[in-house]
């Protein structure tokens, strides 16, 4: 913000990247619908992945991850290195032992990287590359594909990684948006995709453009023109004060149900593998100050009994409007029932 109002600009509003991307497709806006929406950006030095929560029109950020090593830089390097050696292996000269000739193999390769996102074949040429030759080569899609296949799954760890954190598994995503210039490339596009085969992939604006076309919309609303009768007044939305977590028996990990800051009345319903062999399971639920604290406070425990072979079971927990907690535990097939309630705090 300090850097916008220093370069001339009167600064009214700021927005998150996310919540631009999600405004850019309008997102929630049209009808009242409640999901989840996962934002992939990446640039070329760094990965940003969010989990929105979207909820008639109103987003929050569930959980963030932000990775400074994974960029798209990374496969500019990749396809660089594998011109220098055709280079090489033509020529007999080794454009990496000069800082200049591979500076202009970086360009050539970025410029080719970007062609091959909409063509099937990119013509690479570097005048003078090293020691006086030029350099000439056709790269197709399927090798540049091929040669940056290894490193995409790094690329998709923290995918994995952030639906660990928020405690919802793929099906939990219903919409995906790209971001950032390096999404354009196309075999990234279905690796994103293909994790999550039930969501749907928005990608028809230009992913450079994304963010900046979320950020227009916002202004726009600030320019609008309202009524000047109109009372403005500001208002308070009770919201979640600390992030909920449960705990099945046998686990020792803690699920992330319900984030901080979420707008009461909310309600969440999540599905959990059971061991077969179970008899009864108990769910205990948590509270904690912070997502990141490693102390958790106990806040009550349900149990279910009677399972006889189930496979899982479903987990509702929902607040109300002044603070009363309600947990109900449900084994799908049977209908077998267990809950918690809990008022809220004086």
């Amino acid at each position: 913000m300090r850097s916008a109002e220093e370069a001339g600009f009167d600064v009214l509003q700021v927005v998150s990247e996310p919540s631009a991307a999600v405004l850019a497709y309008g997102i929630g806006l049209q009808d009242e619908e409640e999901l989840f929406c996962l934002v992939y950006r990446l640039g070329g030095v760094s990965l940003d992945v969010t989990i929105m929560q979207v909820n008639s029109g109103m987003y929050t950020v569930c959980s963030a991850l932000h990775v400074s090593h994974l960029g798209g830089d990374r496969f500019t390097k990749i396809l660089a290195d594998f011109l220098a050696g055709e280079f090489r292996q033509k020529w007999k000269l080794d454009p990496q032992e000069s800082r200049r000739s591979m500076a202009k193999l970086m360009a050539a390769a970025e410029t080719c990287k970007h062609v091959l996102s909409t063509m099937s074949t990119a013509h690479c040429f570097v005048e003078s590359l090293c020691e006086g030759v030029d350099f000439s080569c056709n790269v197709s899609r399927a090798r540049f594909e091929n040669l940056i296949a290894q490193n995409i799954q790094e690329y998709l760890q923290p995918v994995r990684d952030i639906l660990e954190k928020a405690s919802l598994s793929n099906s939990s995503v219903s919409k995906i948006i790209i971001c950032g210039g390096s999404m354009k490339i196309p075999k990234l596009q279905k690796m994103v995709s293909d994790l999550f085969p039930e969501a749907t992939m928005f990608s028809s604006i230009n992913p450079d453009e994304v963010i900046a076309v979320g950020a227009a919309k916002q202004a726009s609303f600030l320019s609008c023109s309202f009524d000047p009768d109109c009372e403005h007044l500001s208002m308070e939305l009770p919201a979640v004060s600390k992030p909920i977590f449960i705990k099945l028996s046998g686990q020792s990990e803690l699920k992330y149900v319900i984030p901080e800051l979420s707008p009461v009345p909310v309600k969440r319903i999540h599905t959990y593998p059971v061991d077969s062999g179970y008899s009864e399971i108990t769910v205990e639920l948590y509270e904690k100050e912070r997502i990141d604290s490693d102390i958790s406070k106990l806040l009550g425990k349900a149990t279910l009994t009677e399972l006889n072979g189930a496979t899982q079971i479903s987990v509702e927990v929902n607040i109300n409007n002044i603070g009363g907690l309600h947990m109900t535990l449900t084994e799908p097939k049977s209908q077998i029932k267990a809950s918690l309630k809990l008022d809220a705090p004086s």
